[in-house]
C-alpha cells in the first residue's frame, strides 16, 4: 500500500488536508483466493467563522475485487469472479458555541451512495458544558450505518460434485448457469442501523493526568440477513491519561459491555463483557521512540479470551523521513478474533511484522 497526504493552513482560520492511497492485497487457502485492489481519495476543508468551527468535505473509493476458487466441494464462491464497487460520501459538521467558554452544540451528518443499497446517512449531534477549566460534560445521539459487502450479495457454496443428485431436499438449488449450489447470499440487501446514545465526563486533575469517562447505549436494527442479530449494547469505557515526563507518556482503557442477542433474546455472548489496553510511549532522543501496546479480551461463547502484545521502534531519520517497525502479537504464534461465523471460515491473527517508510515533503 501507498498512502499520500497534502495539507495547506492557509490561515488561523482555514486549512485543507487531501488524501489518496492505494492498497493491494491478496489471500489464498485451500478453497479460495481473493484479490483486491482499493483507491481512497478523501478532501478535508475546516474554516472557522465567529462562534462556529466547520468542517466538510468529500470522498470517493473504488474497489476491485478478483476472485478464484479451488473447485473442491463446498468452496466458497462470489458471483461472479470480476467486479468493481464505488462509494462516494459527502460529510459535515458544524461546532457552534452557544455559551462563550461554555456551552457549545456540535451537528454534522455523513452521506453515501454506495452499490448496494444505495443512499445512506449518519446524522449526529452532541452538546457539550464546560463546567470549569478541568472539567468537561457532553452528551450525544448519533446514527451509523454499516452497509452489505459481496459475502452478502454474491456468496454462495460450490456443490457441482452433485449435480446428478442435486435436489432441494438436500439444501442444494440448481442453478442453470452456476450448477448445484447452496446460496447464502440474500436478495433484500439492507444496511444495519445502529442507534448510539453517550454521556460523557472529561477532567484534567493536573497537567499530566487526565481521565475521559463514556456510558453508552447502543440500539441495534439489523436486517435479517445479518449472521449476529444484536438487540442492544450498554455499557462504560474510561480512558486514563498520564504523561509522566516529557519523553514518557502512558495510556490505559477498560470497557464494559452487556446486552441481549436478538435471535434468542439472552443476554450477548459474542462481545467480551470486559476489554481493554495499556500502552506506553517513550521518546530516547530526537531519533528514536519506542511504543509498547497490550491489548486484552475477555472470553465469549463464541472465542477464548486472549492477549496480544506489540512493540513498535520508530527511526527519524531527519525532519522528513522516518523509518518504523512494529511486531505484532509478540508473545503468541497466533489467536481467533472471531464470532464463530458458521458461514465463513474465520482467519487467526499471527505474529507479523510490519515496516513502515513515511516521508514529508519539506
Amino acid at each position: 500500500n501507498i498512502l499520500g497526504r497534502y495539507s495547506n493552513h492557509y490561515n488561523d482560520e482555514s486549512s485543507i488536508v487531501l488524501q489518496i492511497y492505494f492498497d493491494y492485497t491478496e489471500s489464498e487457502d485451500d478453497f479460495f483466493v481473493d484479490k483486491r485492489e482499493t483507491t481512497d481519495i478523501d478532501f478535508h476543508h475546516n474554516f472557522i467563522l465567529p462562534r462556529q468551527n466547520i468542517i466538510w468535505g468529500a470522498g470517493f473509493r473504488e474497489i476491485k475485487n478478483r476472485t478464484d476458487h479451488m473447485g473442491n466441494m463446498g468452496s466458497f464462491v462470489l458471483d461472479s469472479d470480476k467486479k468493481t464497487d464505488h462509494t462516494t460520501t459527502f460529510f459535515f459538521q458544524d461546532e457552534i458555541t452557544l455559551v462563550e467558554n461554555t456551552l457549545f452544540l456540535t451537528i454534522g451528518s455523513k452521506f453515501e451512495k454506495n452499490d448496494y443499497t444505495d443512499h445512506e446517512s449518519q446524522p449526529s449531534i452532541k452538546l457539550g458544558y464546560q463546567y470549569n477549566a478541568n472539567i468537561f460534560f457532553w452528551g450525544s445521539l448519533a446514527k451509523a450505518v454499516s452497509t452489505p459487502s459481496r459475502t452478502a450479495s454474491d456468496a454462495y457454496l460450490d456443490f457441482n460434485a452433485f449435480n446428478d443428485t442435486c435436489s432441494p431436499a438436500f439444501g442444494f438449488t440448481s442453478d442453470p448457469e452456476l450448477g448445484c449450489i447452496i446460496p447464502i447470499n440474500y436478495e433484500d440487501l439492507k444496511a444495519n442501523t445502529l442507534y448510539a446514545k453517550e454521556l460523557g465526563y472529561r477532567q484534567i486533575f493536573s497537567e499530566r493526568l487526565s481521565i475521559d469517562n463514556t456510558l453508552f447505549y447502543y440500539d441495534y436494527r439489523q436486517s435479517s440477513g445479518s449472521t449476529h442479530l444484536t438487540d442492544y449494547v450498554w455499557g462504560y469505557e474510561g480512558v486514563l491519561n498520564y504523561q509522566a515526563n516529557n519523553d514518557w507518556k502512558l495510556e490505559a482503557s477498560w470497557t464494559y459491555n452487556r446486552g441481549r442477542n436478538a435471535t434468542n433474546d439472552k443476554t450477548l455472548d459474542d462481545v467480551p463483557v470486559n476489554s481493554g489496553f495499556f500502552s506506553s510511549y517513550y521518546t530516547f532522543n530526537e531519533k528514536i521512540d519506542v511504543d509498547l501496546s497490550y491489548y486484552y479480551a475477555g472470553h465469549t461463547d463464541k472465542q477464548d479470551r486472549y492477549s496480544r502484545v506489540d512493540l513498535r521502534l520508530g527511526y527519524h531519520y531527519s525532519n522528513t523521513l522516518e523509518f518504523s517497525l512494529v511486531a505484532s502479537n509478540l508473545f503468541d504464534s497466533k489467536h481467533t478474533e472471531g464470532n464463530g461465523d458458521s458461514k465463513r471460515a474465520n482467519t487467526n491473527i499471527e505474529r507479523a511484522i510490519i515496516g513502515k517508510i513515511s516521508y514529508k515533503f519539506p
